[in-house]
């Protein structure tokens, strides 16, 4: 399992310690490459933005699928803030968790 540390960023199964922003990126940052195996990763979503952080600079210069345990979760993620806009998001389900689909 991953902990995820908005300041610190997270540590995925192995040790490998990076920035959130980092993860599923695909550039793998982790010598195992545990960044891009993430159980996270599995759950993109088609909506893109340049990433916040990023130490790679393919990664910074490019925009990038956003993660959709990233949307809403109350730390801008996206330069243009895509992930916590809600111009770009419906959410679709309340309860213990709320989820969210793309629009459109």
């Amino acid at each position: 399992s991953s902990g995820i540390n908005a300041e610190y960023g997270v540590q995925p199964e192995g040790g490998c310690r990076i920035h959130k922003n980092q993860l599923c990126d695909n550039h793998p940052d982790c010598p195992g490459k545990q960044d891009e195996e993430s159980v996270i990763c599995d759950f993109m979503s088609n909506v893109t933005c340049k990433r916040r952080v990023s130490l790679n600079h393919t990664a910074a210069n490019n925009s990038q699928p956003i993660p959709l345990d990233w949307v809403f979760d109350g730390e801008v993620d996206c330069q243009d803030s895509k992930d916590e806009d809600p111009q770009f998001w419906q959410v679709c389900s309340y309860g213990e968790t709320r989820r969210f689909v793309e629009k459109g």
